[in-house]
């Protein structure tokens, strides 16, 4: 991995998001000014292209030299050990973000915070609004 700190975790629905919701765009420009990090799956991506993502600002994303896309394999015998003292079977790649969550002090930014936070209660995530469309009113 590169060398920086690594201070957000992109997941699928966040990389989906990018360039629909312009949370997305803002955090990585203010995650940029503070010369820090931001990681996502290679497993999120994936996932991201199979949701429809924008595979052109994906693109767009992977050569950002704050972005950074990461195995699971890299880190495989760390987080073999955190997947046994989580005790039950969880989904292995959303357990592997709440692990880069743990290992990093990062945050991970989502559409979905309670598919983190019922694998660990402490992992913090940024809840990810879904953009306003005509349609939705201002509440």
């Amino acid at each position: 991995m590169t060398e920086g700190t690594v201070q957000l975790i992109l997941d699928a629905s966040a990389l989906t998001a990018y360039g629909r919701n312009p949370a997305v765009g803002e955090l990585l420009t203010e995650i940029e000014s503070e010369a820090a990090l931001v990681v996502f799956s290679t497993g999120s991506l994936a996932q991201a292209a199979a949701e429809d993502a924008d595979r052109a600002l994906l693109e767009l994303l992977l050569q950002r030299d704050s972005c950074e896309s990461i195995s699971p394999m890299i880190e495989w015998e760390a987080f073999g050990d955190f997947l046994r003292r989580l005790g039950h079977r969880r989904d292995a790649h959303d357990a592997f973000l709440v692990f880069l969550a743990f290992l990093h002090r990062a945050y991970i930014l989502t559409g979905d915070p309670d598919r983190y936070t019922v694998i660990h209660k402490a992992v913090q995530c940024i809840p990810l609004q879904r953009p306003w469309s005509d349609g939705d009113e201002l509440q």
